[in-house]
């Protein structure tokens, strides 16, 4: 499993930094974070000179669009909340399948609602689950928008 994220990782990060499947708006940028902020990749902080050639190197998740990520993950929460209550109430697993459809559609639908197609946001949800700097800024973002 490890070998295969050491493939895919790079892939990601040049789908992100190219853009791909989102607007100019929410490119994910691969620059130096703000002043003071150093990026860091599976816990280990990386030194800030030479950040935007390196390899391995994370790309920058601007504040635009983790806002938006932040907006969405509160709206997709909700949705698998109400989700698991549906599935909770019911034992026929027809119709188990189609709340979980219905549900998965209203995800895709909630992340382009502000703005994200739906793979732009999975994508910046597992760099923040791999980057502590990221989810602390997500996590304020999430605060803030949750107000």
């Amino acid at each position: 499993m490890k070998t295969l994220f050491w493939y895919i990782a790079p892939l990601l990060a040049l789908a992100l930094t190219l853009g791909v499947g989102c607007d100019s708006s929410e490119k994910v940028e691969k620059s130096t974070p703000p002043p003071g902020q150093t990026m860091q990749k599976r816990g280990t902080a990386q030194s800030q000179e030479g950040l935007p050639d390196s390899p391995g190197n994370i790309p920058f998740i601007g504040d635009v669009a983790l806002e938006k990520a932040a907006v969405a993950h509160l709206k997709i929460q909700e949705i698998d909340q109400e989700l698991q209550q549906s599935i909770e109430q019911t034992q026929d697993p027809e119709e188990r399948q189609e709340l979980l459809a219905d549900a998965n559609q209203r995800k895709i639908e909630a992340a382009g609602s502000v703005g994200l197609d739906y793979e732009t946001y999975k994508t910046i949800m597992g760099q923040i689950h791999m980057n502590e700097g990221l989810n602390e800024r997500f996590q304020e973002k999430i605060q803030s928008v949750g107000k």
